[in-house]
């Protein structure tokens, strides 16, 4: 009798155990995620690995196998793509991608579709950064944070180059501890920089947090016109961050 009683306890035990590991096993998934898609206290790229082009392809198809309960969250993410890739009318009268959107206007459009409204908890923003950078469904973007705003975006990833560096420079108010701050910028550095960049719409956004926090001397001495700088922030729709 001792001995079966012994054995059931064993058995509560180890099934207590899997429960456990089943648990952490979730969790550190999350953490191991968030870790890999981590490049600086300012910058997340998504683990996604399709081209850009092929994402909206890669979310509708694996939307159909979901289940009715997951299929919301994929058209969440879905509708996010499609507000990165709104169509915007420069000053050259050709049409880009918008390429980025507020990240707190991105989650209203998430979780739209499941139903949630505003005010949305700190557990809601961390299931959809973890839903963007996910290897399998997440979409082809950039989180960043910029410092001296206390806001975050979210930039679409092109395919053709990496810009982790150039927003981690952007993004760091001081650039302390920075191995590329704003003070190592020259005219030279900067036209480097922007042939890196693959539409005119994107080079325009960086000139304008170029000059964010710059005077007119300084965007000179960077290369860039003040004035176009100025009608570009007036044109793009982050405008009011940086009034």
């Amino acid at each position: 009798m001792k001995i079966q009683n012994l054995k059931s306890v064993w058995e509560k035990k180890d099934d207590r155990e899997e429960e456990n590991i089943e648990l952490r096993g979730k969790n550190d998934a999350r953490s191991d995620l968030t870790k890999t898609a981590h490049f600086s206290p300012f910058v997340s790229t998504s683990l996604q690995p399709c081209l850009l082009k092929d994402n909206q392809n890669t979310l509708e198809k694996l939307c159909e196998k979901q289940t009715k309960e997951k299929k919301p969250k994929i058209q969440g993410l879905l509708a996010v793509l499609h507000g990165l890739q709104a169509e915007y009318i420069a000053q050259d009268d050709k049409q880009y991608d918008t390429s980025y959107l507020p990240f707190d206007e991105a989650v209203e459009i998430y979780f739209a579709y499941q139903n949630k409204v505003p005010p949305f908890t700190k557990a809601d923003h961390n299931n959809f950064t973890y839903a963007l950078l996910h290897k399998t469904w997440g979409l082809c973007v950039h989180i960043i944070y910029v410092e001296k705003l206390n806001k975050r975006f979210i930039v679409l990833r092109p395919d053709c180059c990496s810009l982790e560096v150039f927003f981690d420079m952007l993004c760091s108010s001081e650039n302390i501890n920075a191995p590329y701050g704003s003070t190592d910028l020259d005219a030279e550095k900067v036209q480097g920089i922007m042939q890196t960049i693959d539409t005119e719409w994107d080079r325009k956004v960086a000139r304008v947090l170029l000059g964010s926090d710059r005077s007119r001397k300084e965007i000179k001495e960077l290369g860039i016109d003040p004035d176009n700088t100025k009608q570009n922030t007036a044109k793009a729709r982050f405008t009011q961050f940086f009034i």
